[in-house]
């Protein structure tokens, strides 16, 4: 108890810090940084303290001559992604201007000397909801819109499909009773079983599982774990986001109806 009341008060001297500080224009001086180890690294992101890596190559042309490119990391798959650049630091930092970059660094240390486990890290950063909102947008960007995490009528949420998607992704999650958790799963599957279709129709599927192979091996990168508050909370904000947008289609659609709606 004492321990999480000890992780929660960081976190909040970690936001009052990053209230404070300047806002992140992509390039850094030539200055001293404050570096982290991989461990401290992992922590900051779980965290949400401002983190990041720095380009090993200065500017040497343009207003930004001189300056080296930083950038900010806010996900274990982009730090992993970044430390793989031949090009970039293979170490990150705490961003230089927060008030005080050391300061800061030994918050993470902090928390790295009560060696606590990763998921309840992550709660007490709000780290699992993070992964949870970009979950959302990144399963409807990769398949241009045809998958679309919504809620369900039971509280929860599905990934619904397009009338005319011929493959599917389903969302499950693997309960941890003991610590309250839950991992999600992703699994594809095949809607139109037994339909008889030619090379245009053939050609589609595989470009669709080609396309569902790619978005799995990216959600399989990093494991998504979060508490059943957690779940909850995100689906209120989908069922909340789905409301707001039929607000708004159905006073777009009475203006095309009566054009003179809304005015003086």
């Amino acid at each position: 108890m004492a321990e999480n009341k000890k992780l929660s008060a960081i976190v909040q001297l970690i936001n009052d810090d990053m209230n404070q500080m300047m806002e992140d224009d992509g390039y850094v001086g030539d200055i001293s940084l404050t570096y982290l180890t991989e461990k401290q690294a992992e922590i900051a992101i779980y965290l949400g303290a401002p983190i990041g890596v720095k380009d090993l190559y200065c500017n040497y042309h343009g207003s930004r001559k001189g300056e080296y490119g930083y950038n900010t990391v806010h996900s274990m798959k982009r730090f992993d992604y970044y430390l793989k650049k031949n090009y970039i630091e293979n170490r990150a930092s705490i961003y230089p201007y927060v008030p005080d970059p050391k300061r800061m660094r030994g918050y993470i240390e902090q928390v790295e000397e009560m060696d606590l486990p990763a998921h309840e890290i992550k709660a007490a950063g709000g780290y699992g909801l993070k992964q949870l909102r970009q979950l959302a947008s990144t399963i409807e960007y990769r398949t241009g819109g045809k998958l679309q995490v919504t809620d369900s009528s039971l509280g929860g949420v599905y990934i619904r499909q397009d009338d005319n998607v011929n493959i599917g992704l389903h969302i499950r999650k693997n309960h941890d009773f003991d610590n309250n958790l839950c991992r999600l799963e992703f699994q594809g599957y095949i809607r139109r079983m037994g339909v008889y279709m030619s090379v245009d129709g053939v050609k589609e599927i595989a470009g669709e599982a080609e396309q569902l192979v790619k978005l799995l091996s990216e959600l399989e990168k990093e494991p998504i774990i979060v508490s059943e508050e957690e779940m909850a909370q995100w689906a209120k904000e989908i069922a909340s986001t789905r409301l707001e947008q039929e607000i708004a289609d159905a006073s777009e659609q009475d203006q095309k109806l009566d054009p003179t709606m809304g005015m003086m």
